[in-house]
């Protein structure tokens, strides 16, 4: 992304006021922990928000592969609410044989190696309440272009596998791990991460600053 100069436009749908106080202050809150992050390593703001209404046809892709959704570039991207489960089917993802659902995913489209466009999407249907800002925090990591923080399964040569991390592990506790646990109301099984952590961060700047 854009963001060497400057931040980043993000425009967020305005539907999202109907799924609660939550809803709004849950991605308010993730975008001031990365903006808060970024002026303190980088010297400015990673992200300026807007709002828009995004319920208009083609705002967001219809299948896994597509990319024919408009009104991002490199240097802005939308942050809209989906409650449709067939799209979410259509984008794979709800595990058929799992049944394991995704609560939010960063669509990206590139040429050429250079990115051309993105949107994040978020399922308020899969979405708990408690998790939606650890949610968002997520998917904002990866608009800024960050992988997960280890790859599912054993890994491979150049990339550590998530399997058997303590639950201490930086790379466990980093908000770009790439599972959310969910449990019952009141139990401590919940992942709640509202907190970049010392991986999330390091990655960063490595990311912008070559440091």
């Amino acid at each position: 992304m854009n963001v060497k100069n400057g931040p980043v436009r993000v425009s967020i749908d305005s539907r999202f006021t109907t799924g609660g106080d939550f809803a709004v202050s849950g991605i308010s809150s993730a975008i001031e922990k990365w903006n808060s992050f970024s002026r303190a390593s980088l010297g400015f703001n990673l992200f300026e928000i807007e709002q828009n209404d995004f319920s208009e046809a083609g705002t967001t892709p219809s299948g896994e592969d597509e990319c024919d959704f408009g009104g991002s570039s490199d240097s802005s991207f939308r942050i809209v609410r989906e409650d449709s489960i067939s799209r979410w089917r259509a984008l794979g993802l709800v595990s058929s044989s799992s049944g394991s659902v995704v609560p939010g995913v960063t669509a990206r489209c590139s040429t050429g190696g250079r990115l051309n466009k993105q949107v994040v999407l978020i399922n308020t249907r899969f979405t708990d309440s408690r998790q939606f800002s650890s949610v968002v925090l997520h998917e904002l990591g990866h608009a800024i272009g960050l992988d997960h923080s280890c790859e599912g399964g054993a890994g491979s040569a150049t990339f550590k596998g998530c399997t058997g991390l303590s639950s201490n592990h930086p790379y466990y506790v980093a908000v770009m791990f790439p599972i959310f646990r969910v449990s019952a109301p009141g139990s401590s099984g919940t992942d709640i991460k509202q907190a970049l952590r010392a991986n999330d961060m390091l990655r960063g700047q490595c990311l912008y600053n070559g440091k």
